[in-house]
């Protein structure tokens, strides 16, 4: 369901919003360590509507994510809800 939202999310940005697009690199720095939980962080950003993890570092530190909008305000946005992901990623490695 998640991934349907975010795909008609993404349509309808593209569609009717495209001249306010603002696309570009967030790096985003992490501390989760464990290869699983990488992995579930990536696939998470990735249903976040208009975000794709480009490239996440060898150390898995740092994910290069292009984003559809990175104006200041979608940039808040999108860091808050990674920040919310990783969050719950932590609340189940404890």
């Amino acid at each position: 369901m998640q991934l349907l939202i975010s795909s008609l999310s993404t349509i309808n940005y593209i569609l009717f919003k495209s001249h306010d697009m603002n696309p570009g690199l967030l790096i985003y720095e992490t501390s989760l360590k464990r290869d699983w939980a990488i992995t579930l962080l990536t696939l998470l950003i990735m249903l976040t509507p208009g975000s794709l993890v480009l490239r996440v570092s060898p150390d898995g530190s740092r994910f290069f994510i292009h984003a559809i909008d990175v104006s200041e305000k979608d940039k808040a946005v999108l860091t808050k809800q990674i920040k919310k992901y990783e969050r719950l990623i932590w609340e189940v490695l404890k």
